[in-house]
């Protein structure tokens, strides 16, 4: 689908890139991507939970300013790209949450890579085909909004108003409503499974008797009493504090649906 509207609006699809899970990366790889002044950024197949500052203030910033990677060099670049995230059950941050827009894709079958009887069986040769039909078709909506006086649509997103309200109205005008209909729905199953993760470690400590000593990582005692890695939680691992047997119990305890 990405590809099919990236080569519409510009002719080529847009590159793929991964989005690394170290924040630490995320910075770079958006100084690097950005240096070319794309028209799309495409980050395919996120697999891992997503809370980045730097990429949530580059989708609302008209400039971005990043170190160059491999270098001490410090860069600022012009923002003015559209980003496009794919993913299967993505969990943003509520920056990343407020600044999207979730396009739910469901197809109903079990094993959508082998549905057949499609309009068109090779619908990339075909839109690359029909492309000019296709632009004209958009510049036509875009026509009839002017010719119906330009009225702007109701709707309103933070930090994007200008482009619901336009939008918005375009398609109203061509008799489509409800342009962010169910995002409120979208945005509370990608903020829960954040939320559910939280929930569970909040139940998991909540177990250990009063007086259990947790520290961010590693296992150095506390006035010599033994302490509890909170990383060690997160990622399942064996510890020698459990729950409900106190803070010198060799109980162990994995969690493992962190």
């Amino acid at each position: 689908m990405v590809k099919l509207l990236t080569t519409i609006a510009s002719g080529v699809p847009a590159p793929e890139s991964t989005l690394p899970s170290n924040k630490e990366e995320v910075p770079k790889t958006l100084a690097a991507l950005l240096q070319n002044d794309p028209t799309h950024i495409v980050f395919e197949n996120i697999n891992h939970s997503v809370d980045s500052g730097d990429l949530a203030s580059a989708q609302t910033a008209r400039t971005y300013q990043a170190r160059v990677l491999g270098k001490t060099q410090t860069i600022e670049v012009d923002v003015r790209s559209i980003f496009i995230f794919t993913a299967n059950n993505v969990t943003l941050s509520n920056e990343l949450l407020r600044r999207s827009i979730f396009i739910p894709l469901d197809s109903k079958v079990e094993a959508p890579e082998k549905r057949t009887g499609f309009l068109h069986e090779d619908v990339f040769k075909w839109v690359d085909t029909h492309r000019a039909e296709l632009v004209h078709a958009c510049l036509t909506l875009l026509q009839n909004w002017v010719a119906q006086g330009m009225q702007r649509s109701a709707h309103s997103l933070g930090s994007f108003e200008d482009w619901a309200k336009v939008t918005g109205g375009v398609l109203e005008a061509a008799g489509f409503a409800g342009l962010l209909e169910g995002q409120e729905d979208a945005k509370a199953l990608a903020a829960d499974a954040a939320q559910d993760s939280i929930d569970l470690l909040m139940d998991v400590l909540s177990d250990y008797p009063d007086g259990t000593l947790f520290r961010p990582s590693g296992s150095a005692k506390f006035n010599d009493e033994k302490t509890v890695s909170l990383v060690d939680i997160l990622n399942g691992e064996d510890r020698t504090a459990g729950r409900q047997a106190g803070p010198d119990s060799d109980q162990e305890l994995g969690l493992q649906r962190l």
